[in-house]
């Protein structure tokens, strides 16, 4: 045959200047596409004397070879869809094999298994279950991972017993079994033991020994303005550098939120401040809140006007909330 070949298989064939015989040629290009290309037909069913490597079309959607299937000399395989059965009932032991997928039909979803083992006895494994199979998870049944019921390490839908504790937002409701939690009360009854400790009721006589209370000790010395940020610094203050001008203080919570907003009617709070003084003494000489004046009751009767030199003047201030904006509020200074 002549040098001449087709573009994608490469077969031969004959050319203008080939003088061979043309029969021989053509029965030689018949005999290579013969053992190329692969006979099919598409059938409802299969091929009644197939050879190997005929390609069969099943054109059956509902039928287990639907798709393409080829033949290897002994069975055919589903070389399209994989190889799988669709119907309300398992197939046959003759269908079986290992690896066959069943589409069971007989749930209201679909319900997928494969065949893990094929013979004259099918086993059959559930990979994603029907809708009514109601409660099972995803397990580990030591043989492979399956749906089915889990056991042993959770509770059941209904019934169990349950050894660790539960803490419940409020008392139970019937449909919980209102019975002794011996866990969770005896929780409750210590947290509440503890609440009664660490929040003393009302009307408590509470005794604290040697209790200690955080300074807030600045070397900045007052400003004209000298803000006393109580949620921030607390209530006791010292300041380490002399004071060098007049100042009044002002009482907040925070530098943005106000005291009004802390304290609530019927509240007070003491606040003590430790200023230092060089030979020239300064002194308080007005206490705002939250930015404004206040009247303020002055131990003695009188505000003071002067400082005390060469020590530390301790200012004490009480307030008392009476209601939203409006205090009483009482005054000292002493002398160290």
């Amino acid at each position: 045959m002549g040098s001449g070949g087709t573009s994608r298989l490469d077969l031969e064939f004959p050319v203008g200047t080939d003088p061979a015989n043309v029969p021989g040629d053509v029965e030689g290009l018949a005999n290579g596409l013969d053992s190329i290309v692969a006979p099919w037909i598409q059938s409802s069913s299969a091929p009644v004397v197939p050879t190997e490597g005929n390609l069969w079309w099943n054109p059956t959607v509902t039928a287990s070879t639907f798709g393409m299937n080829y033949y290897d000399g002994t069975a055919w395989w589903n070389i399209l869809t994989g190889p799988q059965f669709i119907g309300s009932s398992a197939p046959t032991a003759a269908s079986c094999h290992q690896g066959l997928i069943w589409v069971n039909t007989s749930f209201t979803c679909p319900q997928l298994q494969i065949c893990t083992a094929g013979g004259t006895t099918p086993t059959w494994l559930i990979i994603i279950p029907g809708s009514n199979s109601t409660g099972q998870a995803l397990i580990n049944t030591g043989s492979g991972i399956q749906w089915g019921t889990v056991t042993g390490t959770g509770l059941p839908l209904s019934g169990g017993t349950m050894t660790g504790p539960i803490i419940l937002s409020g008392a139970p409701t019937t449909g919980l079994n209102p019975v002794t939690k011996t866990y969770a009360d005896a929780i409750t009854t210590a947290w509440t033991a503890a609440t009664a400790l660490l929040v003393p009721y009302i009307n408590n006589n509470v005794v604290l020994t040697a209790p200690l209370e955080t300074a807030y000790v600045t070397s900045t010395a007052p400003a004209s303005t000298m803000n006393i940020y109580v949620s921030t610094n607390g209530t006791s203050i010292l300041i380490t550098s002399n004071a060098a001008n007049n100042w009044i203080f002002n009482v907040a919570s925070t530098s943005a939120n106000p005291l009004n907003g802390l304290m609530s009617t019927g509240q007070e709070i003491t606040i003590a401040v430790k200023v230092k003084q060089g030979t020239t003494a300064y002194y308080c000489t007005a206490i705002n809140i939250d930015g404004v004046a206040q009247t303020v009751n002055w131990q003695g009767g009188s505000a003071p006007t002067s400082g005390n030199a060469s020590g530390y003047d301790v200012y004490t201030i009480n307030i008392a909330k009476t209601a939203s904006t409006t205090y009483t509020v009482l005054a000292s200074l002493a002398q160290f």
